[in-house]
């Protein structure tokens, strides 16, 4: 098992078994590349995305992987409705695929085409 992997289990984000599909190839995929970085920054990127309520594992190694890359510009793709949790996500795009993260923790009016800064230091999307 990757060390990154036994990290996500140990947080909550990852599921121990990941089933041989699509998604969870992708996850792998990601995996092995989180498995090179900086033990002391992969805690604090783990630290944010819980922070952040990152939910999903594919959604979880996208947003570790952008962290650990440092400040950058991500454009929200569109704003959706989950009526299970109550709540408005601004979907981010990366390369990687879709993260979605909830609204409050994104800045206030956000739409559609929305670019954002994100801030590895504080764990933070800003409008600049």
């Amino acid at each position: 098992m990757l060390e990154a992997h036994r990290r996500l289990i140990e947080a909550g984000l990852l599921p121990e078994e990941m089933p041989n599909n699509y998604t969870f190839n992708k996850v792998g995929g990601i995996l092995s590349d989180l498995d090179k970085a900086n033990p002391l920054e992969l805690n604090e990127a783990i630290k944010a995305a819980s922070r952040l309520e990152v939910h999903g594992p594919l959604s979880v190694v996208i947003y570790i992987k952008n962290h650990l890359r440092g400040r950058h510009e991500v454009e929200i793709d569109r704003v959706t409705e989950n009526e299970e949790r109550d709540s408005k996500y601004g979907v981010l795009i990366y390369p990687e695929g879709e993260l979605p993260i909830n609204s409050k923790y994104l800045p206030d009016d956000i739409q559609e085409g929305s670019r954002l800064q994100y801030d590895p230091v504080n764990g933070e999307y800003t409008i600049d």
